[in-house]
């Protein structure tokens, strides 16, 4: 897995879960979160094991590189104009579930 990202946005997500994730845990590995990015989604998932709480970005960035060149004669000329667009989307959600019995579990979310 290979993203980038600036600092702020990644910081963002992260403080929301970590309160989920208790410091003083019995066994440890009950306790921890997860940093997952794919299909141009970035979700920060912390639990333990009782209460789980997943937020992050949905991102979509588009690029579009435009040129038009003369036409001479049906023969492919100089070129006239190169234009590089760049256009960027971002949705942010926070959803989060809790064990309510041993076979039920109630679900929230909210997306802006």
């Amino acid at each position: 897995m290979k993203f980038s990202i600036q600092r702020e946005k990644l910081l963002q997500p992260i403080t929301q879960v970590v309160g989920v994730v208790e410091r003083r845990q019995t066994l440890p590995v009950l306790a921890n979160f997860l940093v997952s990015a794919r299909n141009g989604k970035l979700a920060v998932t912390g639990t333990d094991m009782e209460v789980e709480l997943i937020t992050g970005v949905d991102a979509d960035i588009q690029e579009d590189d435009r040129q038009r060149y003369l036409n001479e004669a049906g023969v492919k000329g100089a070129l006239a104009f190169d234009q590089l667009e760049k256009a960027e989307a971002y949705g942010a959600y926070l959803r989060g579930e809790i064990g309510l019995a041993d076979s039920v579990r109630l679900a929230l979310g909210i997306r802006w």
